[in-house]
């Protein structure tokens, strides 16, 4: 099934860049390995709610692993040190 490639290129390149193994992601999000491999191989689709899961287990934004763009509306917070006026 074509239409999701850079979808699961983003999703292969954030497994690749995590410590745990195809096999450990697919289960933290309840797929088997040959379930998340058929996806990432653009053979079969990702649900919403997988590529959802996907984003909180690796760690990257939902939006970004959807679309490949940051997040317009997303809020960033930053600390100010004590010694700043």
């Amino acid at each position: 099934m074509k239409g999701q490639e850079g979808i699961a290129q983003r999703v292969a390149d954030s497994i690749t860049a995590d410590t745990r193994t195809q096999a450990q992601v697919a289960a933290q999000i309840g797929l088997t390995d040959e379930e998340l491999s058929e996806s990432v191989r653009d053979r079969r689709p990702f649900s919403s709610v997988e590529l959802v899961r996907l984003a909180e287990v690796l760690d990257v934004d939902a939006h970004w692993l959807i679309t490949g763009r940051p997040d317009p509306y997303r809020l960033t917070i930053t600390a100010r040190h004590d010694l700043d006026p």
